[in-house]
């Protein structure tokens, strides 16, 4: 056999059938490899969407477990607001009440006209449980014809006590004098009815509990049974027509 014979070399049937075999290992392996990759990534990728669904679901249990307790938090503020304010109104009611019973109230309790004097006096008294702060007077006389309802004489005057208290079950008494009255001619005239004579008047001063009250009142004297007559009035202003 000659040298090139020798160097020139012709693999077998065999040698060819067993690297056609290890090249199809091969691509197995690599596919087999490739497809375990895949399903590690698949998992991986399952595995995160599961944890991102528990925590989504954790959310939204927690969420509505916060807005349950926020709306129990709402409720039971909004309650506790009508508490406060039934509780605020029963308080003022009850407050109410103690000031409408311990208050001050000055009244006119009696009337006394003097006709040979000319003079009506007159005296308040406070029934109340507190003292009456700053009490002040002010009163209005008139004397009128009764043929033809004309006015005699109109005066108005104004007593006040300065900062002295009126003391529960405490009186003050006040004069008024008639200017003009003629004990003579108007002295009988009223007694025989020709003439009337009326006085009114309010009673300003402070209840004890910060609040100024007036009270007002109208008279007209009746010389039978020697009394007073009480006359309707809306306003001090109506006391001075």
């Amino acid at each position: 056999m000659s040298r090139s014979a020798a160097l020139r070399y012709e693999p077998s049937a065999e040698d060819h059938h067993d690297r056609t075999e290890e090249q199809n290992h091969h691509l197995v392996r690599r596919e087999v490899v490739r497809f375990v990759v895949d399903c590690l990534m698949l998992f991986v990728v399952a595995a995160g969407v599961g944890v991102y669904i528990a925590q989504l679901r954790e959310m939204r249990t927690t969420n509505d477990v916060a807005q349950q307790a926020l709306n129990k938090s709402l409720r039971d503020t909004i309650q506790a607001a009508k508490d406060t304010q039934a509780a605020l109104k029963a308080s003022r009611e009850q407050l109410g009440v103690m000031i409408a019973i311990d208050r001050a109230y000055v009244a006119l309790r009696t009337a006394f006209f003097d006709v040979n004097r000319g003079l009506v006096s007159v005296e308040f008294e406070n029934t109340g449980r507190v003292p009456a702060r700053d009490v002040s007077i002010q009163t209005h006389s008139t004397r009128i014809a009764g043929d033809a309802m004309r006015i005699i004489n109109s005066d108005t005057k104004t007593w006040g006590a300065g900062h002295t208290h009126l003391f529960p079950g405490g009186k003050m008494k006040v004069s008024i004098p008639l200017p003009g009255f003629v004990t003579n001619t108007e002295g009988p005239a009223i007694k025989r009815r020709q003439e009337t004579l009326g006085i009114a008047g309010k009673i300003t001063y402070g209840d004890g509990f910060g609040a100024t009250d007036t009270t007002a009142f109208c008279l007209t004297y009746d010389p039978d049974p020697d009394g007073w007559n009480a006359c309707p009035i809306a306003s001090f202003k109506e006391l001075q027509r």
